[in-house]
């Protein structure tokens, strides 16, 4: 842990090394998205924005942008500190030559008239940021995100069947009565078209009006994929999963695909239409002592999405989590650890050996760097 902090990365200036040794932070502080889009939401539907520096969370964007006006005041103040600390050696040393001139009482002057400058600065940066989030009347505005209006029409023009009859959840009863979750059972759950890798696109497309109903339903807890013949093999599985998913962000309405963001990072969430959904999926290439299994149903893959507000709406406390935990452990097949949790794309589609990995061992690589390790289903 030590060595993760303390190691030295040449990409920065002077300024930034020094300043890297006094916050012992690796990244500087910012934005990483658009304000108005958090990185993160918990299964209690809040939303979470963190700083791209990794030692900041938390729930309002104002918060965060107060934090990283501070962290950039802190930089200002020291770069202005080291310039003033510089050219003081340099007069020193000019000193010692015996070469006094004009030149060292222009450049003291020029110094300690910058660092009020960049306090001000900072203060005029910091109230234009706090009007983004405020309205006329100084009451704080929660920012929407527009919807792209082709896309939008292209999803209106797609509604021409009942998704709670889709012939995919049929086909799929099988693992909603086995599974060990104590919700599995009651839940309300909607369909799209079955699809075919060739016809990707195509089939997706025509499920996205049903799709954008079941995300602004209040009473639905979950909407299914089905991709056919691409269960039996792992890779192939995670192929279809991350085609349909590129072909499903392709129709956000917000526009805002984050299938276009890197997958390896522990912030990515799979959003669409602005709202965050928990993929969970199931195939045939899971043993049975999996918690994947898909107790044979076939050689097909199942891609399920469950929003974060079903969990809030059935108040799936820790306690809860813990439970439905323990009650796949005791069937013989144990959930993933909290390492594996962190990362939101592993967890979508799980590695085969969930053993926990040796310390050192190249298992290892899939929970503390997804992109390298036998995790990655993804290109």
């Amino acid at each position: 842990m030590w060595r993760c902090w303390t190691k030295w990365n040449f990409k920065y200036s002077k300024f930034d090394s020094l300043q890297f040794f006094i916050y012992k932070t690796r990244r500087p502080c910012g934005w990483l998205g658009m304000p108005e889009t958090p990185q993160a939401i918990d299964p209690m539907g809040k939303k979470l924005y963190w700083c791209s520096c990794g030692e900041f969370i938390t729930t309002t964007p104002e918060s965060l942008s107060s934090h990283v006006s501070s962290f950039h005041r802190r930089q200002r103040i020291l770069r202005a500190v080291l310039s003033l600390a510089m050219l003081t050696t340099f007069g020193g040393m000019l000193r010692l030559l015996g070469k006094r001139g004009s030149f060292l009482h222009i450049s003291l002057v020029v110094t300690l008239l910058a660092i009020p400058c960049c306090l001000l600065r900072n203060s005029i940066a910091s109230k234009d940021r706090k009007r983004r989030f405020e309205n006329k009347e100084g009451k704080k505005e929660r920012s929407i995100v527009q919807r792209d209006p082709k896309i939008l029409n292209e999803i209106q023009k797609c509604r021409k069947y009942n998704p709670a009859n889709s012939a995919c959840l049929k086909r799929f009863e099988n693992i909603k009565r086995n599974t060990h979750c104590f919700y599995a059972a009651r839940a309300k759950i909607w369909g799209g078209h079955t699809c075919k890798m060739g016809t990707m696109e195509k089939d997706v497309k025509a499920s996205s009006g049903a799709f954008f109903d079941f995300a602004n339903a209040s009473d639905v807890d979950a909407f299914l994929f089905e991709i056919e013949n691409t269960g039996g093999e792992w890779k192939e599985h995670g192929r279809a999963v991350y085609k349909l998913l590129v072909a499903l962000g392709k129709m956000d309405p917000t526009d805002l695909n984050v299938m276009e963001q890197p997958l390896e990072g522990h912030t990515w969430r799979f959003q669409w239409d602005d709202k965050y959904f928990f993929i969970t999926t199931f195939a045939a290439c899971y043993p049975s002592n999996h918690p994947r299994f898909a107790f044979r149903t076939g050689p097909n893959s199942y891609i399920l999405f469950q929003p974060g507000s079903s969990f809030t709406r059935h108040r799936v406390t820790a306690p809860i989590r813990q439970a439905i935990k323990e009650n796949f452990k005791r069937n013989g097949r144990r959930l993933y650890s909290s390492a594996i949790q962190r990362h939101a794309a592993t967890v979508a589609v799980l590695p085969i050996d969930l053993e926990e990995p040796h310390r050192g061992s190249k298992s290892e690589n899939f929970i503390t760097d997804p992109a390298k390790g036998p995790g990655r289903w993804w290109p």
